[in-house]
């Protein structure tokens, strides 16, 4: 009978153990290099507490998942002009990292330049993103060509452009994420999303002094960053809700948008405007509604120029001290 149930397994073994997900274990940066260069589809990177060069990138892998051995002690990946670039990585995840000390992009993730093969299903949670750039068009996260991306409990402080760019991403929800700027850093945005970006959610998160347009939604791409190509939107049904925006020159910003809603959220000392809609004739809403707002006298009420936008459906009367 044993003999019999040891046969068994090893025919189960045989037949299944191939397709089991590889778990490599990383402790130090060597071991990090070696994983790295045998990495497949499916592996799961767990890596101990300590710093790690950045400068890391991987292609065309599928079901990656790279996350701490311990929560609690993220491993730090330090310097490089990115910390860690994917491309073509569908299925990637990522857990308790930090990064830190980047001169271009914190984190880069891309469709590889294939408009017609997006990256789909990343999910990205206790990311610690810090001192990018600090100066120039340097993100903390970028992100090019994602569908069904899912953003949370994330941190970045400190960059040089955005803290986090969509560039023609799709079904895409950013929840509970703190960004706040710092001093020496240019911090033009906190999230944008543009190039045909579209149903987008930004929830529940908390903005302070991120940049001059702590959300922008919408924006200004070149052709052929467009996806789809041939997008008549910068971004397209964008819905920011329940947040808490405070302490920059406006809370968000809507350039060639189709489709915006803005609701449950609270806005905090703005420097100047609330809204700065240059371009709202290029743009459309669904809701506005349920928003607060607690300003000095000195802000001008809503726009960059004065006026009433009730023909756009933007409900001055839902904006509420």
């Amino acid at each position: 009978m044993k003999t019999r149930l040891a046969c068994c397994l090893g025919l189960w073994l045989t037949l299944f153990g191939t397709i089991r997900a590889d778990v490599v274990v990383v402790r130090d940066a060597a071991s990090l290099k070696a994983a790295l260069s045998q990495v497949t589809d499916g592996t799961t990177l767990r890596i101990a507490a300590g710093e790690y060069p950045g400068g890391q990138a991987i292609k065309d892998v599928t079901n990656l998942t790279i996350e701490a051995a311990d929560p609690d002690k993220p491993p730090h990946f330090r310097g490089g002009s990115y910390a860690w670039h994917f491309s073509g990585c569908s299925g990637l995840k990522l857990r308790h990292l930090r990064v830190s000390g980047q001169s271009h992009n914190g984190l880069n993730l891309d469709d590889g330049g294939r408009a017609d093969r997006p990256m789909k299903d990343v999910t990205l949670e206790h990311l610690d993103i810090r001192d990018i750039g600090p100066k120039g068009n340097f993100d903390g996260l970028k992100c090019s060509g994602l569908e069904d991306l899912t953003i949370h409990n994330c941190t970045v402080e400190g960059w040089g452009g955005q803290a986090m760019d969509l560039v023609g991403c799709h079904r895409v929800v950013i929840s509970e994420c703190q960004f706040t700027g710092k001093p020496k850093h240019s911090q033009v945005s906190g999230v944008q999303c543009k190039g045909g970006s579209e149903d987008v959610t930004i929830q529940k998160c908390q903005f302070v002094n991120a940049g001059q347009r702590p959300i922008n939604a919408g924006g200004s791409t070149g052709l052929a960053y467009f996806r789809p190509a041939g997008a008549k939107y910068e971004a397209r049904r964008i819905i920011i809700r329940k947040n808490e925006i405070s302490e920059s020159l406006c809370a968000c910003a809507f350039t060639g948008v189709d489709g915006a809603e803005f609701t449950g959220n609270t806005i905090l000392f703005p420097e100047k405007w609330v809204f700065p809609f240059g371009s709202v004739d290029r743009c459309s809403f669904r809701v506005f509604e349920r928003n607060r707002r607690l300003q000095a006298e000195a802000v001008e009420p809503v726009t960059e120029d004065g006026q009433n936008r009730q023909g756009h459906g933007f409900r001055l009367n839902s904006l509420r001290n």
